[in-house]
């Protein structure tokens, strides 16, 4: 919150993190996960599409992260390891964040 004009109004910060549907105000403020078919953005897959996936994400910030997170790992390539009777599913990319602060 912020004083303007007198009076004690939401700023940007504090809408995007604690509102509801900050879109309504700011229609900008999305996250576009957009998934090619290969590593040429021009380039079509096998049978002529150009996107595998187009996700818009909206919400307040802590939303979007965890939508967009999901998103991501849905789209990530997963291999398998089979060591005798047990296997491992790794992603593409790992699963570790870093916060620094």
């Amino acid at each position: 919150m912020t004083e303007y004009e007198n009076k004690e109004v939401l700023t940007l910060a504090g809408l995007l993190c604690f509102g509801k549907y900050p879109q309504k105000f700011f229609p900008g403020l999305t996250i576009h996960i957009i998934v090619y078919p290969s590593k040429e953005i021009t380039s079509t897959g096998a049978f002529g599409e150009r996107l595998v996936d187009n996700i818009k994400v909206e919400g307040s910030i802590p939303v979007m992260f965890l939508e967009a997170i999901k998103s991501i790992k849905k789209n990530l390539k997963i291999k398998t390891i089979v060591k005798g009777l047990f296997r491992e599913d790794l992603f593409e990319y790992p699963e570790v964040f870093y916060v620094r602060f």
